[in-house]
């Protein structure tokens, strides 16, 4: 079986694991990967934060985190599909009312309103994923968009995934980029990167 077709594979069970959840479970899976989320960034003492906008069931929801970061004044930033091709850009958003459904029926940030961000080596990107594995591979929805702006991103990601959906390993390419942190509701995996493990959020 190809690469192609092994992504397909693992990336519509984990979307059949989301979707077969109840909105009771859901609710609390995503509730308890978020709150440990939100306590890292807090422990990371960050001021930027680019975070894609939960806009699928099957997505875990950022909706929480954005809102908490926002009160709390920390800087973000949320993607914007930009051309026919896999390019994306972030802008930089203040509250929600900024955001408008856009392609693909994604919530997106409203460009008359909101003004592109100079990302930072300093930021977390938050990433989504369907399936991940403790090596912190991904596999995401298949459109390429993170994983091209991920290709020249500098900062620190994390990725967020339900304990259903981790798998012994996904399937990965050469030029796949593991997330530096990946938080589930049970655990938390870490890469050897130097800047994460001098942290004193660890």
């Amino acid at each position: 079986m190809s690469m192609k077709m092994l992504k397909t594979s693992v990336r519509e069970q984990a979307k059949q694991k989301r979707l077969a959840m109840t909105k009771e479970s859901k609710q609390k899976s995503d509730s308890m990967i978020c709150s440990k989320v939100l306590d890292l960034l807090k422990r990371m003492n960050v001021f930027q934060v680019l975070c894609y906008v939960s806009s699928y069931a099957a997505e875990i929801s950022t909706i929480h985190v954005i809102q908490t970061l926002l009160a709390e004044g920390t800087e973000i930033a949320v993607p914007k599909c930009i051309g026919d091709g896999n390019d994306m850009k972030f802008y930089v958003i203040h509250s929600l009312d900024d955001l408008e459904r856009c392609r693909f029926n994604i919530l997106e940030p409203d460009t008359e309103k909101c003004s592109e961000v100079i990302v930072s080596e300093n930021s977390v990107c938050i990433v989504p994923g369907l399936a991940f594995d403790k090596n912190r591979q991904r596999v995401g929805f298949g459109k390429g968009y993170y994983d091209k702006f991920l290709s020249g991103y500098s900062g620190i990601t994390i990725g967020l995934c339900c304990d259903c959906c981790m798998y012994e390993n996904v399937p990965a390419e050469q030029h796949d980029r593991p997330v530096d942190i990946l938080v589930t509701e049970s655990s938390v995996y870490v890469s050897d990167d130097k800047r994460i493990k001098e942290g004193s959020f660890l």
